[in-house]
């Protein structure tokens, strides 16, 4: 009678050890992939100007609250500005999961001193369908001015702080670079020929 109770203990213990072997496999790889676009990131050999233009363009359109589509007008916006695309769609992460509510509602606090109007969202502002959908413009009006400022803004300062950052990262890469090769082996001790 104990051996049915003792294998149906190691099942669950294999059951549990695979859902954990399972989870440590999707940290791994998600890891790996991390890895790879970093490496693919560090080795571009575009110029700082182009990839800090695309960096630039992805964090402009990752303000706007086309969710879903952001990557896609980051893409398009970067043709006619001559930024890298793959940097383009990166920047769009500055709006993630974590970030949509506080910055959609900065961008609607900004809209809204920009147009300098703030929308009636008390109960009798909503009594009527009409009002309802003029409330529903006003919203919309604030939230896309404010994301356009915003992300103007934004854009900006991040094109200097990324064409700053890539600029000293590939400067440091050089002189490390030069370092290693103006060092001679240390391992390498000089063969005395004795004759």
């Amino acid at each position: 009678m104990m051996k049915p109770h003792i294998r149906a203990d190691r099942r669950y213990f294999h059951h549990s050890q695979a859902r954990w072997g399972s989870l440590a496999w999707m940290y791994r790889r998600c890891c790996r992939i991390g890895r790879y676009w970093y490496c693919r990131l560090v080795r571009m050999t575009d110029s700082p100007e182009r990839l800090a233009r695309g960096f630039a363009v992805g964090i402009f359109s990752g303000f706007f609250p086309f969710l879903g589509a952001q990557i896609i007008v980051a893409l398009l916006l970067a043709i006619p500005f001559r930024g890298n695309k793959l940097v383009a769609a990166l920047g769009t992460w500055i709006s993630n999961p974590l970030t949509y509510l506080p910055l959609y509602l900065f961008n609607f606090k900004v809209g809204c001193l920009v147009l300098g109007s703030m929308p009636d969202f008390s109960p009798d502002g909503l009594s009527s369908a009409d009002a309802l959908l003029a409330l529903k413009e006003e919203f919309l009006s604030a939230l896309l001015v404010g994301c356009a400022v915003s992300g103007l803004v934004a854009g900006t300062v991040g094109y200097f702080v990324a064409l700053r950052s890539i600029r000293s990262w590939r400067q440091r890469r050089r002189t490390q670079r030069r370092r290693r090769h103006r060092q001679p082996d240390r391992d390498r001790t000089p063969e005395l020929t004795q004759r």
